[in-house]
């Protein structure tokens, strides 16, 4: 699905932009200057984003099967990934 491309780029995107931009004037000398010290992504369980009504939002973490359990959706596999890879 292209939405889910989106915004799994514009995850990815702003991560990395958290993480490594830096700036000698304005950034935290005791982390090498970065900008960002730490972020957070929302949502972690939300209404889907409806397009009809404008209500909701994306990139929610997990959402709730048939059964009301939750899983993990396309953008918590990239987040898991993406904090993964930090490590």
């Amino acid at each position: 699905q292209r939405g889910d491309v989106v915004i799994n780029n514009f995850m990815k995107g702003s991560f990395n932009f958290c993480k490594n931009y830096r700036d000698t004037r304005l950034g935290y000398p005791l982390d090498d200057n970065r900008l960002v010290q730490r972020w957070l992504w929302f949502s972690l369980n939300d209404q889907p984003y409806d397009p009809q009504t404008g209500a909701g939002s994306n990139g929610m973490l997990f959402a709730r099967d048939a059964q009301g359990r939750f899983r993990l959706t396309p953008f918590g596999s990239t987040f898991a990934s993406y904090m993964a890879a930090l490590d």
